[in-house]
C-alpha cells in the first residue's frame, strides 16, 4: 500500500507543481482513501521525503557505472534534486531529508553497484566522488534553467568525465596519497 502511495506521488510530482500536489489527488491516483496517507507515511512533507529516498533507490538499482545508465536515470535524479530543494526552501530541516545514515547507505550502495568502486579504492575517494556526483546533479536539476550557455553537449561531457573518473579512482588514490 505504501508503495502505491509513493508511486502515485512520483507520477503527480512529474506532472504538476509540487505545491499543487494534494493528499486527495495522491489517494485518488493510488486508488486509496485519503486517510491512509498519514497513517502509513505521515505528513505530506514526510511523504515527499520518502519519495526522495525512493528515487535514489531507483537510480542506483539501474546504475552500472556507465554514461548510458546515468542518462536513463536523469529524470529521477532531476525530480529528486528539485524536490530536495523545494523541501528545504519550504522550511524542512535538510538533515531530516537526507540524514547522515542515508548518505552512508548511498555510498555503500554505489560502491556495490559501480565497477571500480569495490575494494580497490579508498573510502575517501569513493566519498569524494559520490559527493561530486550528488552536487553536480542536484545543482544542475535546480539551476539548469537559470544557467545560460550550457549546452546539452556540455551535460554529456560532464557525464563522460564522471565515468572516466570512476574508472580511474584507484589511480587517483595513489596520486593523491589516499590509498590505504
Amino acid at each position: 500500500m505504501a508503495q502505491r502511495i509513493v508511486d502515485a506521488t512520483i507520477q503527480l510530482l512529474r506532472e504538476r507543481r509540487f505545491s499543487e500536489v494534494t493528499p486527495r489527488e495522491i489517494a485518488d491516483r493510488a486508488g486509496l482513501y485519503k486517510q491512509l496517507i498519514p497513517r502509513h507515511l505521515g505528513s505530506l512533507d514526510g511523504l515527499f521525503i520518502v519519495v526522495v529516498h525512493e528515487l535514489i533507490v531507483r537510480v542506483l538499482s539501474n546504475f552500472d557505472g556507465t554514461a548510458a545508465s546515468l542518462e536513463s536515470s536523469r529524470a529521477d535524479l532531476d525530480l529528486r534534486s528539485r524536490l530536495i530543494a523545494w523541501l528545504v526552501t519550504s522550511g524542512v530541516e535538510p538533515l531530516s531529508i537526507v540524514p547522515v545514515e542515508e548518505q552512508e547507505r548511498f555510498r555503500a550502495l554505489m560502491r556495490s553497484r559501480v565497477p571500480g568502486l569495490g575494494d580497490e579504492v579508498s573510502e575517501r575517494s569513493a566519498r569524494a566522488l559520490s559527493s561530486i556526483v550528488s552536487l553536480l546533479y542536484q545543482s544542475a536539476a535546480v539551476f539548469a534553467p537559470a544557467i545560460h550557455g550550457v549546452t546539452e553537449q556540455d551535460a554529456l561531457d560532464v557525464q563522460l568525465l564522471i565515468v572516466f573518473l570512476w574508472q580511474r579512482l584507484a589511480e587517483v588514490d595513489q596520486v593523491l596519497g589516499w590509498d590505504r
